[in-house]
C-alpha cells in the first residue's frame, strides 16, 4: 500500500511540476518584450500614416519605432497630452496607450 500510495504522490507531483513550467513558458512567450527601433517619420507607410492622421486630427507626431514584425508605433503630442499609438504596416490600427 505504501508503494501505491508513493507513485501516486510521484505522478501527481510530476503532472503539476510539467503543467506550471508549460504555463511558465506561455507567459514568457505573451509578456515578451518586442523590441522597437526608431525611424525618420518619412519612413512611415503612407497606409499608416493615412490612417492615423484620420484618426488623430490635431496631434502632431513627435518619434516613429518599428518592430521586428512591421508595427509601427507612433508618439503622438496635441496640448500637454501624450499616446503611444501602434499599427501594422498595412494601416490596421492595434492599440493606444496614454503615456
Amino acid at each position: 500500500m505504501k508503494n501505491f500510495l508513493f507513485s501516486i504522490f510521484v505522478v501527481i507531483s510530476f503532472s503539476s511540476y510539467s503543467s506550471a513550467t508549460i504555463n511558465d513558458i506561455k507567459l514568457f512567450y505573451l509578456f515578451q518584450e518586442v523590441l522597437f527601433k526608431k525611424i525618420e517619420g518619412n519612413q512611415i507607410p503612407s497606409q499608416v500614416l493615412k490612417k492615423a492622421s484620420a484618426r488623430y486630427s490635431g496631434y502632431s507626431l513627435n518619434e516613429v519605432f518599428v518592430n521586428e514584425n512591421n508595427e509601427y508605433k507612433l508618439v503622438l503630442k496635441k496640448n500637454d497630452k501624450i499616446i503611444n499609438v501602434y499599427y501594422k504596416d498595412t494601416g490596421d490600427f492595434i492599440k493606444e496607450e496614454a503615456k
